[in-house]
This record gives structure tokens, C-alpha cells and sequence, in this order.
């Protein structure tokens, strides 16, 4: 399991937006997908299905 800084770090997205997304406080956009994508080694697709 990665961490939200871990996920941070591999993404270069800041933890706080990660925090914010987690919480469902906020929606990542296209761009943070694909950046969180490329960190997990995973396409968008894998990363939005169930």
C-alpha cells in the first residue's frame, strides 16, 4: 500500500491535494489522474474502474 506522501513523492502531486481527493473534497482533474497513473504504473482506465 502506498501512503499519500509516498503517492506524493512518485507524482510530484502535493499531499494536501491527495488529502483533498481522498476526502472527496475536491476532484482531481484529467492531468492528476494521468500523473497518479503514471506514479502506479497503471493506465486512467484501470485507475477509475472497480
Amino acid at each position: 500500500m502506498l501512503s499519500q506522501d509516498g503517492l506524493a513523492q512518485q507524482s510530484g502531486v502535493s499531499r494536501a491535494v491527495i488529502a483533498h481527493i481522498e476526502r472527496q473534497a475536491r476532484n482531481p482533474s484529467i492531468h492528476t489522474l494521468a500523473r497518479f497513473a503514471v506514479a502506479l504504473d497503471v493506465s486512467i482506465e484501470a485507475l477509475l474502474s472497480k
